[in-house]
């Protein structure tokens, strides 16, 4: 936990190292990123200007996952599409985004403070809990894609051109 490192230069380089490994984890390699690029530019700035370090790198985890597509809806609920209820609670669901649920501690408000990237307005327990939820699922979906895209033609090297394509089951090895 960052929050309990007496050194800043140990804070920062560690957010670094991480911040370099989510990108190079969730990119496919030699891709060309101009959007996440300039996000970790203002990182960088950010973090020259002495700007809160945890907050910092919540924002850009949030920007860097709307950037790739793995972002979420912080406007309507996901079960009933109403707008979000300032004071209602809800949880989170990953990438589809808010729900409304009577046990839950994330506030409407906080997610409009999320939208609107005010991050200092919300518990920052929720706000990591939300973007560790939803960056695991990131890594999962790349993990599938990279997964199917190398089995696919491994496969489908295996099944002879005879083969009925719509069931290639039924093909009798």
């Amino acid at each position: 936990n960052l929050m309990h490192s007496k050194s800043t230069l140990t804070k920062t380089s560690y957010s670094l190292l991480y911040v370099n490994e989510l990108l190079i984890k969730l990119l496919p390699k030699n891709a060309q990123q101009e959007d996440l690029f300039l996000l970790y530019e203002k990182l960088l700035r950010d973090i020259n200007l002495n700007e809160n370090l945890e907050l910092t790198l919540r924002r850009f985890e949030l920007d860097m996952l709307d950037t790739m597509g793995y972002g979420f809806d912080y406007e309507y609920d996901i079960n009933n599409n109403e707008p979000i209820d300032i004071d209602s609670s809800y949880r989170f669901v990953s990438e589809r985004g808010f729900r409304k649920s009577k046990n839950a501690t994330f506030l409407g408000k906080d997610i409009i403070n999320l939208k609107n990237r005010n991050l200092q307005d919300v518990p920052l327990k929720e706000l990591k809990e939300i973007t560790k939820k939803a960056i695991t699922l990131g890594f999962i979906n790349k993990v599938h894609f990279i997964s199917c895209n190398v089995m696919l033609p491994i496969v489908s090297k295996m099944i002879p051109r005879s083969t009925n394509i719509e069931n290639p089951i039924s093909h009798k090895y």
